[in-house]
């Protein structure tokens, strides 16, 4: 079955990610941090029923229906064929404090019919010409070892092993049990192995546990492996659902009274913990899912600009430890020596691939910073982030265009128009002022305070002269942008130091929901200022009209199709909410809540047409605006 672009259920610890399709096939598996890196191409589990060929559960034979066990890590994907007489149910979850992946199959037989049962397993790691991954049996535990020089994956199970097989068409041989290993060590992840599982019919059910142990030595993953196996199932199930129950009882409670919306806040806090990089407090935006970067730029990486809105999700429900890691592991070890930040990042911190400085990815952090104080109170952590603050807003005061007062030209929150943005100023806005109230609060450099506090002023007024339109009674998207140059008047603009030039149009008059970021949430003008309820006006005209309803991002906007988003419609409705249109931003918040999964995880955008996800779900900005929202709505009494 070829890779998907959808990972509809996920189970982890924070340092092993696992992600699966609907139909329960193990998609892929991120070690030893949930970005970096997908470790398989295929694996498959199949039954061999008789002397019939072995039938595989990622084959197109069965039905699926697919569940987490409550307030767990735990997915359940249940298949069912009636034609064949059987029925299978899979748990899937990864141990905390162990980076153990644990499959475990109760196998029924359906009506009246009995079978002798054999289980097959067929692997096939990643590997490159430059670091071969090779195989290894041990078989004083029955196991096999996968293995390159930077990881080792011992696998097995607690049922006795038959038979296993290296290369030489190893899934063929799974499908024939005809498997042939004349090998104990070969240069292939390409593996295969068999158990008997005996007879099952009637009363007489079978069970069936795999265990993928992850590490970076061979002998500590067989090691882990050895113990692993002589643990009760039973055991290490309970000892998961307890973890998870203390865990999401530790969280902010929210009582809505609707089963849904609880479904999605706690599916949510598993997704913070699954995509949370607990030595670095760095949040993956989400699980991979375009490696070959055909559709898209790829995700599996930590931006910034998403980390912000996440730590404030953080805030609300509790997680102060957590955000308060994300700034002063993370953010500090990611800034550059000259104050800023790029794009995106890896979880360890170092930097991913970028194409291009994008002011605003700057300029939520110190925001950040200073949203969580207001929730966390600790004078401390503003002492340890001075130093940050004070380098990323010296640079944005020098990253200021002279002709217009706006912030230079740089990449737009979409990451796809080069120019001066007006999201991007009002985030300089935000950051200036929020700068300037921490110099203030630590009682230091207050000349330095008054300075940023000016400079944020002038930013003001370079936004009311630059980006307002009396004409279209609204403000632009941005100015001197890079667009569609050749039908548009244009002028020569910067692109750096070295005073290369690139062609720009004068306006960008495209309405885009990040034109809301003047009030929410960076305060620039007042939520009832005249010319925001004109610019809301002007984006409900043009942003809606999807059959499925909800908001996109921006006219014209053809990524994935272009489709209505979750962030959009979510930060639509903290406008509402914000303005005291209480009925309208809940209206809009359960747009996004019936638009969730089955599983209660929301996506990054919905198909416009059926309402089906139609791209990236366990978006980690999404989930952060629901809570956000959802606090907000809770506060205001609705």
């Amino acid at each position: 079955m070829g890779r998907t672009y959808f990972n509809h259920g996920i189970t982890g610890n924070g340092k092993l990610l696992a992600t699966f399709t609907d139909k329960g096939e193990l998609n892929r598996i991120f070690w030893p941090e949930p970005d970096y890196y997908q470790q398989i191409n295929s694996i498959s589990i199949g039954f061999k029923l008789d002397n019939t060929p072995t039938k595989f559960l990622n084959d197109n034979l069965w039905y699926t229906e697919q569940y987490y066990e409550p307030n767990s890590n735990i997915l359940v994907t249940t298949f069912e064929n009636s034609d064949i007489g059987l029925k299978v149910y899979q748990r899937d979850f990864v141990t905390n404090g162990r980076d153990i992946l644990v499959r475990n199959y109760k196998i029924e037989s359906m009506g009246d019919k009995n079978f002798y049962i054999d289980a097959f397993l067929h692997t096939d790691f990643v590997t490159d010409s430059m670091n071969i991954r090779s195989s290894i049996m041990d078989f004083e535990t029955e196991s096999i070892v996968i293995y390159n020089k930077e990881s080792a994956i011992a696998i097995g199970s607690n049922s006795a092993m038959t038979g296993f097989q290296f290369g030489e068409n190893a899934k063929a041989a799974t499908t024939e049990d005809t498997l042939y290993g004349k090998d104990d060590i070969s240069m292939t992840s390409d593996t295969a192995a068999k158990w008997c599982l005996g007879e099952c019919g009637g009363k007489n059910k079978l069970e069936f546990n795999l265990f993928f142990c992850f590490s970076k030595d061979i002998h500590e993953s067989i090691d882990m492996f050895a113990n692993v196996k002589r643990e009760k199932i039973v055991d290490l199930v309970e000892k998961e659902k307890k973890y998870w129950s203390e865990y999401f009882a530790s969280k902010k409670q929210f009582v809505t009274n609707n089963e849904k919306v609880d479904d999605i806040y706690i599916k949510s806090l598993l997704t913070f913990a699954l995509f949370t990089n607990k030595d670095t407090g760095a949040i993956l935006a989400a699980s991979e899912i375009d490696e070959k970067f055909t559709r898209c730029g790829r995700y599996g990486y930590c931006w910034p600009r998403d980390g912000v809105f996440i730590t404030k999700a953080f805030d609300i429900c509790g997680m102060y430890e957590e955000a308060e890691k994300f700034y002063t592991v993370w953010a500090k070890k990611a800034q550059l020596l000259d104050g800023k930040w790029q794009q995106r990042y890896y979880l360890d911190g170092r930097l991913a691939p970028s194409w291009g400085v994008q002011v605003d990815e700057v300029s939520s952090i110190i925001y950040g910073i200073w949203e969580h104080y207001g929730y966390a109170k600790k004078i401390n952590f503003l002492e340890e982030m001075w130093g940050t603050v004070k380098k990323a807003a010296n640079f944005l005061t020098g990253f200021i265009d002279p002709e217009t007062g706006l912030p230079n030209a740089s990449y737009d929150i979409w990451e796809e128009r080069f120019g001066e943005h007006t999201y991007s100023a009002a985030s300089v806005y935000g950051a200036l002022i929020a700068a300037a109230k921490t110099s203030r609060e630590l009682n230091v450099e207050i000349p330095l305070a008054e300075h940023w506090e000016s400079e944020a002023d002038k930013l003001k007024k370079a936004i009311a002269a630059h980006l307002w339109s009396d004409e279209m009674k609204r403000f632009l998207r941005g100015t001197r942008t890079r667009l569609n140059w050749w039908n548009c008047p244009t002028v020569e603009l910067n692109a750096n130091k070295f005073n290369y030039k690139v062609p720009v149009a004068e306006k960008d008059p495209t309405v885009d929901i990040s034109l809301l970021g003047l009030v929410v949430p960076f305060d620039v003008f007042d939520v009832k200022d005249d010319k925001i309820k004109k610019t809301v006006k002007s984006i409900e005209e043009h942003l809606d009209g999807f059959p499925s309803g909800g908001y996109g991002r921006y006219e014209g906007d053809s990524y994935i199709g272009g489709n209505p988003w979750v962030i959009s419609t979510l930060w639509l409705s903290l406008y509402y909410i914000e303005a005291g249109d209480l009925e309208r931003g809940k209206e809009l918040f359960m747009w996004a809540v019936k638009h969730a999964t089955n599983l209660g995880f929301l996506p990054e955008q919905v198909d416009k047409f059926n309402g089906n996800p139609a791209w990236v779900m366990q978006l980690s900005w999404s989930h952060a605006m629901f809570i956000i929202v959802l606090d907000k709505l809770i506060k205001k009494g609705k």
